[in-house]
């Protein structure tokens, strides 16, 4: 299993074995049976903190509109003073992102949404019209805070905290240099959201590149929940399980085994390869051999 399947990035070989048709089909229910493919529905109630696990523009937009719906539901609430917190960081947008990021802004951009007065989306949609599209949502801290206009409502900024570690005279390549960590905003609910835009690591699975544990370490030490806090992660399938077993981690690692994590997100896409459902089942072998050392 992890010779065949943990190689490269979420651990997908680069030379893929193919599968059937059939063997898709059977994939798919296997790990369906697992939990890892299905929506997964938090229990209803109030959190102190929502986070979302940033990725790809697709899925960043999933998972914020699938937190958006359960508080539109009134499924989900957040207490007074709780926040929502977006993990992201400065990985540069890949070319496959393009469609969903035009999809996305061509919606911002119409006269009638609510967030289409935002002074930085504004400054977004004058960079497209100036056909500079390579510099609109430039890295995944970008497109969490775009996603999270369109579908939690406008946001003001109050601050962005810039790293007492950066060097400006020498400046890595872009997708490693954060010049802001963290950005606080308000909402006009007055709700508090916080974007962290997490230090690229080294990692040993693929190129260095922020990480979910990065996410979660600096989660914890520069601006950690409450006491006692509920606290609602949300990630997608098939990558909750794992995802969450990180984080938990890093809770147990921080000793504030007082937080309680609720894991919960948007169902795996329909296209969602084999071999990916592969590689998460690598991943999670591995994370296992990792808590028995």
């Amino acid at each position: 299993m992890q010779q065949q399947w943990v190689p490269g990035d979420h651990w997908n070989p680069k030379n893929q074995e193919p599968f059937s048709d059939t063997q898709v089909v059977q994939t798919r229910e296997l790990f369906a049976r697992m939990g890892m493919v299905g929506e997964q529905v938090p229990p209803s109630g109030e959190y102190d903190q929502i986070v979302i696990l940033g990725a790809m523009m697709r899925a960043n937009n999933a998972r914020t509109e699938f937190v958006a719906n359960l508080m539109h539901e009134g499924r989900v609430t957040i207490a007074q003073g709780g926040k929502i917190v977006f993990w992201g960081g400065p990985r540069q947008r890949e070319k496959k992102e393009d469609e969903p990021t035009a999809r996305l802004l061509g919606t911002l951009g119409q006269p009638t949404h609510h967030a289409f007065q935002n002074p930085w989306l504004q400054k977004q949609l004058r960079l497209l019209s100036e056909s500079n599209a390579e510099r609109v949502l430039e890295t995944e801290a970008d497109e969490g805070r775009a996603v999270m206009l369109h579908h939690l409502g406008d946001m003001t900024l109050n601050r962005a905290y810039i790293p007492l570690a950066t060097d400006i005279s020498q400046l890595p390549e872009p997708g490693k240099y954060r010049d802001i960590s963290r950005y606080d905003f308000t909402q006009s609910s007055g709700t508090k959201v916080e974007v962290i835009n997490a230090q690229t690591v080294d990692r040993p699975m693929g190129d260095p590149r922020h990480t979910t544990e990065q996410c979660a370490k600096e989660w914890l030490e520069t601006d950690p929940p409450a006491e006692h806090a509920r606290v609602l992660f949300v990630s997608s399938n098939p990558y909750i399980r794992r995802t969450t077993l990180v984080v938990n981690k890093l809770i147990d690692q921080s000793g504030r085994n007082d937080i309680q994590l609720f894991s919960c997100g948007p169902a795996a896409y329909e296209t969602t390869q084999p071999q990916l459902f592969m590689g998460e089942a690598g991943r999670l072998i591995y994370e296992d051999l990792q808590r028995a050392q």
